[in-house]
Order: structure tokens, then C-alpha cells, then sequence
């Protein structure tokens, strides 16, 4: 069951939501505004061949700059970009949060991938990726409203949170994607 305004109030203003703001709440959402920093895509990709391909095992650092501050940036189109959220989001247990592009930002042609899902027990600002997919350039900055939070109740809370299942619990900055080490079990695996 998608919440609703009364509920995302509840929740964001006992500490769900630092900063909390309530004119960013919507009928069944929450909007978020965009942080101070951003991480770019290494120049390099763009001019590399198609192999070798990279693998959830590729080292972040390989693919994208460190996160940095901005005043004003300009996404050019087709380009993308790791943002964070000015809010620091704590998931009840038995919820969950969905990151959708708000309608405008639809109208602009900037999309959010729909990565942006957020488990019962994380904590942390959001991870927005981005990316210009019009003809024209268009300007970010820190606070404008691309993204919403959708909050959805769980039928039950979850046997193991992401309180211990996490690898991202925490994140102030964009977070690229945390490589895991593959795990070899012999020949036999495969």
C-alpha cells in the first residue's frame, strides 16, 4: 500500500527525513532535492572499444571520478552523472521507498534510472542517476526538485533488514557501484 501525505508527514518529521521540509510532501510522495555533489563518468569510456566489458566486479574508480561540489552544472545531452539527495532517508523497517523522476522532470527529458530503490532499514542520502536524453543542454543545481520518494508498507517487516544486508548504509556522497568480489568455488560452479 502506497502512503500517503498524513503518513509521509508522520514519518519525515520523526526523523525519517533530515532536512525535513513539509512543503516537499505530495498527495503520495515526497520530493527530494538535489544535493551539492556530483561524480561524473571517466572521459576515457567514452572512447573505448565495446571489449572488454566492464562487470559488477569492476572497480567504481574505473568508471567514474570522485564525487565533487557544484554550484551550477551543465548536463550535456546524452551525458550522466551520480547525484545525492540533500535528504538523509531512515527506512522504518517495514517499508520501502521507490525514487521516481517527477513529471516534470519527464517534460525536460532528464531521465532517473529506476535504480533508486530503497530497503526497509537503509539509511542514507539517495544515489540519483541521471541522465540528459533531449537535445539541449540542461542546468543542475543543488536543490531542484527531479525526484520524488514513493513509500510503500510492507505486509510484514522484513527477517533480515538492510541493516545487515546493506552495502550502502550510510552514503553521504553519490555512491558508485560497490564491486563485490566474486566468489570462486571451484570448477564445479559453473
Amino acid at each position: 500500500m502506497i502512503w500517503n501525505d498524513a503518513k509521509i508527514r508522520e514519518w519525515a518529521s520523526s526523523g525519517g527525513i533530515t532536512p525535513y521540509d513539509e512543503s516537499l510532501v505530495n498527495p503520495a510522495s515526497l520530493d527530494l532535492r538535489l544535493g551539492k555533489w556530483i561524480r561524473e563518468p571517466l572521459q576515457h569510456w567514452s572512447y573505448m572499444p565495446i571489449t572488454p566489458a566492464i562487470s559488477k566486479a569492476t572497480p567504481a574508480c574505473d568508471l567514474w571520478t570522485d564525487a565533487f561540489e557544484f554550484e551550477t552544472y551543465i548536463l550535456k545531452p546524452g551525458q550522466c552523472v551520480l547525484a545525492a539527495s540533500v535528504e538523509y532517508i531512515t527506512m522504518p523497517d517495514d517499508a520501502v521507498g521507490l525514487l521516481a523522476s517527477k513529471s516534470s522532470t519527464g517534460r525536460l527529458l532528464l531521465e532517473h534510472f529506476h535504480s533508486g530503490f530503497f530497503d526497509c532499514g537503509f539509511t542514507g542520502t539517495g544515489t540519483l542517476e541521471l541522465k540528459n536524453d533531449g537535445k539541449w543542454p540542461l542546468e543542475l543545481r543543488p536543490g531542484d526538485l527531479w525526484v520524488q520518494l514513493i513509500l510503500m508498507q510492507m505486509v510484514a517487516p522484513a527477517e533480515k533488514s538492510y541493516q545487515i544486508t546493506g552495502r550502502y548504509n550510510g552514503q553521504i556522497l553519490p555512491e558508485a557501484h560497490r564491486a563485490k568480489a566474486l566468489v570462486d568455488t571451484g570448477p564445479d560452479s559453473r
